[in-house]
């Protein structure tokens, strides 16, 4: 059953009047969004975002950060938002390492009519860095990097647009930036390269994120810089050039010094590469193999260029590549990358002086087996109670190579080609 309620005549007009005032402020629904933009200095922006008006009026703003402070942003008499859809930008508190607090914000947004709503979110940032994936292959040739970074990792954020700016630029070629912003960049597009060039790289990623609160947003930007080098595969007879250098190197500082020791080691590791890969020659000439053999010389023989000073001297910086000038362009994985027999080289390093074996092993730390008669096989008994590196040179002390086998830790069993004599150095 319906009942009407009744209503004196003379209150009908109050009546009618309250009724249309909560008909206003029900239709009138005062709002704002919230920005944190962390793409350069840090900065809150808060839009309007009010309905059911045709005019603001006026806006002031508290903000409660984490740290417990409150602050007011404009007031009654001198609004920071004016009109509807207007913007504000707030420059926060920051924290200690002057990055953006952590913890719960709550902003408190009043019209000139001090109607007021409240809104509150944590922000919390998880952790993200740049995961660039370099896939370089001198030997196809392809330089190629991909973005290959996870920007979901932000906290309770998940990314919407991801915009990528690259900008490469070939170091000591030229001043200027190119610029890009696929997923991936082939550095071979850019001033002729990839060969024989250094890039500057530089990556800017800007990640607009949302929230499960739909008023809340952020934008973030992450940098990712890098020097890429990326050189043309040597041929063999260049590979033995550039470990004579690293040898004349090591013998201009002289022992007994900590140059010395780090360019005997990397000269000790590029011999011991280049006897691999002349067994991968001899024997089943697999191109992979070899291409990372060349490879890992390449690190070693580029990584500082040996540049060094001794004995109030210098030793002048060698490059390559301004030793040879081979067109590489043709290349494709080709065996023929190592066209260079290794009886055909000229002025092959000496891997010491011709009267090095003279001397004690106890003098020099170094066992030295001399083969004096021809054999195609060397069994050396060393004693040394280990595994030991192996250099293995001529009756010229030329470098030679050969395959070796440990037979146990005092015996290596050293195998040829064809019947000689010389030296084998082990430490």
């Amino acid at each position: 059953m319906l009942g009407i309620a009744w209503v004196p005549s003379f209150l009908l007009p109050c009546v009618i009047s309250k009724l249309f005032l909560f008909t206003v402020i029900c239709a009138m629904a005062l709002d704002f969004v919230v920005k944190f933009d962390l793409t350069s200095e840090p900065k809150i922006v808060l839009t309007d975002a009010t309905t059911g008006r045709d005019k603001l009026g006026g806006a002031w703003i508290r903000v409660l950060y984490p740290d417990g402070v409150v602050t007011q942003y404009g007031d009654a008499n001198s609004p920071a938002i004016e009109n509807l859809g207007d913007a504000f930008e707030i420059e926060p508190r920051l924290a200690s390492n002057q990055d953006i607090q952590i913890g719960t914000y709550t902003f408190f947004y009043f019209d000139i009519d001090f109607n007021r709503v409240d809104k509150s979110v944590d922000i919390v940032f998880g952790d993200v860095s740049h995961d660039v994936e370099q896939s370089l292959n001198p030997f196809t040739p392809r330089a190629v990097l991909s973005d290959r970074t996870d920007y979901s990792l932000f906290s309770s954020f998940s990314p919407s647009v991801v915009q990528r700016a690259w900008a490469i630029k070939i170091i000591d070629k030229n001043n200027e930036f190119f610029t890009d912003s696929s997923l991936a960049i082939d550095l071979s597009a850019y001033g002729g390269g990839p060969f024989d060039s250094r890039y500057d790289i530089r990556l800017l990623t800007t990640v607009s994120y949302t929230h499960p609160y739909s008023w809340v947003s952020l934008d973030k930007a992450y940098l990712y810089t890098d020097v890429l080098e990326f050189r043309r595969p040597p041929i063999y007879s260049e590979l033995v050039a550039a470990i004579a250098v690293i040898k004349n190197t090591m013998d201009a500082v002289g022992k007994n010094t900590d140059e010395y020791e780090r360019y005997f080691i990397d000269f000790r590791r590029c011999v011991t590469l280049l006897s691999h890969l002349d067994n991968i020659f001899v024997t089943d000439n697999d191109t992979s193999k070899a291409q990372q053999i060349v490879q890992d010389i390449m690190d070693i023989v580029y990584s500082g260029l040996y540049t060094h000073s001794y004995s109030g001297q210098k030793i002048e910086t060698w490059d390559i590549t301004e030793q040879f000038s081979i067109d590489w362009t043709h290349i494709r994985n080709k065996p023929e990358l190592f066209d260079t027999a290794w009886t055909l080289i000229q002025n092959k390093p000496q891997v010491f002086p011709p009267e090095y074996h003279k001397h004690s092993p106890a003098d020099i730390e170094t066992f030295v087996y001399i083969q004096a008669e021809p054999s195609r096989e060397w069994v050396i008994q060393h004693n040394l109670e280990k595994f030991p590196s192996i250099i293995l040179a001529d009756d010229q002390n030329n470098l030679i190579f050969g395959d070796f086998r440990y037979d146990d830790p005092t015996t290596i069993t050293v195998m040829f080609n064809m019947p000689i004599i010389g030296y084998a150095y082990l430490n």
